[in-house]
């Protein structure tokens, strides 16, 4: 019962990191709509583009998920005290693994999301 509330706890909390990085990367194309159209005038293909977007989230993404992983231990051993009156072995070689895992996940869902680079139109962006 605890292992299938954890796996849908954390599928729970995947969607939600999701759902705020595509909120954030839509600003950002919104916001940046404009200078996104000349890079691709000037030759930048949405490829190109897609990596500036990984490029400015990545450093405040692996430094968030460095810091949520060190406190996740003590978070939980103080919870696990504090409902069970007791402390489960926590596997610690399970945390950098997971780390890792986390890094990939948000790498691979803001490329997704960055795929909305590619609605950018140069001709639009001359008309307006």
């Amino acid at each position: 019962m605890t292992r299938i509330f954890s796996i849908a706890l954390m599928i729970i909390i995947g969607l939600v990191v999701s759902i705020i990085n595509n909120f954030l990367i839509e600003s950002t194309i919104r916001k940046e709509r404009q200078a996104m159209g000349i890079e691709k005038a000037m030759g930048y293909s949405s490829k190109d583009i897609k990596k500036q977007i990984l490029y400015r989230i990545m450093p405040v993404a692996i430094p968030a998920i460095i810091i949520g992983v060190i406190l996740s231990v003590p978070v939980t051993m103080f919870f696990l005290k504090s409902a069970f009156s007791t402390v489960f072995g926590i596997r610690l070689f399970v945390v950098p693994v997971m780390a890792l895992v986390i890094t990939v996940y948000v790498y691979v869902s803001t490329y997704i999301s960055a795929g909305k680079v590619k609605n950018v139109s140069v001709t639009e962006l001359m008309t307006e």
